[in-house]
């Protein structure tokens, strides 16, 4: 029997428990350097400028604008919160300065310097936890994810499962599945159009989008589809709808405790249930997905000729069984946020770009230049859209001096 099979049914109990690139200020008050790549040494080479020259709104004494993102404030932080990014760009430029709550952040606009960002992460990146889903997971005593570890324990994690998610070789193994999936989202699109009752719009057409991103992305974690791209609203006590609504409902609970008083870490708060219990959901249906899994392949005489995702993230010797499920855990949940709500930023940007529909549908997919054209589209909009990806700096160890000069 392989060693793969043998790692599987040695660890077949899984246990089932009921906008912006940011760079944050750290507690003494100082600005951000990082070691210089190739994109940034021209950004060095420039005049410095002080951490205290970038210009932002001023807030108030302890809690800065956070009464702005409050319900009575200008952007309520569940309906227009988004709308404050767009003012203070217009207002203060690309590179601006804002004081929420206890959290000093520095926002870039620019994809160009979103890039830089990016690209100084080094080897053992250091970014501030969310303390929010950190507390969550000490309590439900489990691992706390590649998401918020830094340093080696996110190199270790992470490099762990490179081989299986950068390489374009292993990528392009479900490419062929997945373009299925994407091919049945089109056909749902182009048949309500057609019935020309909607006047073109397909109705909840981002909640479709997360019912294709889950079933896409069920195809490289459980290695099946779970079928739930459908244009009818699924079955409340389904696996997928109790996925997507807790998703949903997760990302508002963060937000809200992200941007207020960590008061839930000494009692149970209002927004803090809500959190907890959409997290609960979220781990519930997504281990009992994988703990399927698990169960087919224990069945399993023989290994599969060629292992999954799944089982060779289950396989690896240098990650505790937690930490693989977890893995797979975000994965699923990353489907629902991350890539459905990319998809969205993409189609947005090309409904606001005519030209650039126009070049895209005069290619075909033939043409080397079309080809560029559309990664070069997917590109800018991932830099821009970044904020949906939250990447954030940890700034607490820098010189005086920012290295990254605003406009």
């Amino acid at each position: 029997m392989s060693h793969i099979l043998k790692i599987i049914r040695r660890r077949a109990t899984v246990t089932h428990d009921a906008n912006l690139a940011v760079w944050r200020l750290g507690q003494h008050g100082r600005g951000a350097a990082s070691t210089a790549t190739a994109p940034e040494q021209t950004v060095q080479d420039r005049a410095v400028r002080r951490f205290d020259e970038i210009p932002g709104p001023k807030g108030l004494p302890f809690i800065g604008t956070a009464l702005d993102y409050s319900l009575l404030g200008r952007f309520p932080i569940h309906t227009k919160m988004a709308n404050s990014t767009i003012e203070r760009y217009k207002t203060y430029g690309k590179i601006y300065r804002e004081k929420i709550g206890p959290q000093e952040m520095v926002f870039v606009c620019d994809p160009k310097d979103i890039e830089t960002v990016f690209r100084s992460d080094g080897r053992h990146p250091e970014r501030p936890i969310p303390q929010a889903i950190a507390t969550y997971r000490r309590l439900r005593k489990k691992p706390l994810g590649v998401a918020l570890l830094n340093g080696e324990e996110w190199f270790r994690v992470r490099s762990s499962v490179n081989k299986d998610m950068m390489r374009p070789k292993a990528v392009g193994a479900y490419a062929g599945l997945q373009d299925e999936v994407s091919r049945e989202l089109i056909g749902l699109i182009r048949g309500v159009v057609r019935k020309g009752e909607t006047a073109g719009q397909v109705p909840d057409f981002t909640k479709l989008l997360y019912k294709w991103g889950l079933d896409s992305l069920s195809l490289v974690v459980l290695g099946k589809r779970i079928g739930c791209l459908t244009l009818d609203q699924l079955p409340e006590d389904s696996d997928a709808q109790q996925m997507i609504g807790a998703v949903n409902d997760f990302f508002l609970g963060f937000a809200k405790l992200q941007m207020s008083l960590p008061l839930y870490k000494y009692i149970s708060t209002p927004g803090w249930k809500n959190f907890e219990r959409a997290m609960d959901t979220i781990s519930s249906v997504a281990e009992k997905m994988i703990g399927e899994k698990l169960g087919e392949l224990r069945q399993m005489e023989e290994p599969p000729e060629e292992a999954d995702f799944l089982t060779n993230l289950l396989s690896r010797e240098d990650m505790t069984l937690d930490e693989a499920t977890l893995m797979a855990v975000d994965l699923l949940n990353g489907a629902i946020d991350s890539t459905a709500h990319t998809l969205v930023f993409n189609l947005f940007c090309l409904a606001k770009n005519p030209e650039a529909q126009q070049k895209l549908r005069g290619d075909h997919g033939s043409n080397s230049t079309g080809t560029a054209h559309r990664r070069q589209c997917v590109k800018q909009d991932a830099l821009s859209s970044s904020c949906g990806q939250g990447d954030i700096q940890d700034l607490s160890d820098c010189p005086e001096h920012c290295t990254n000069p605003y406009p």
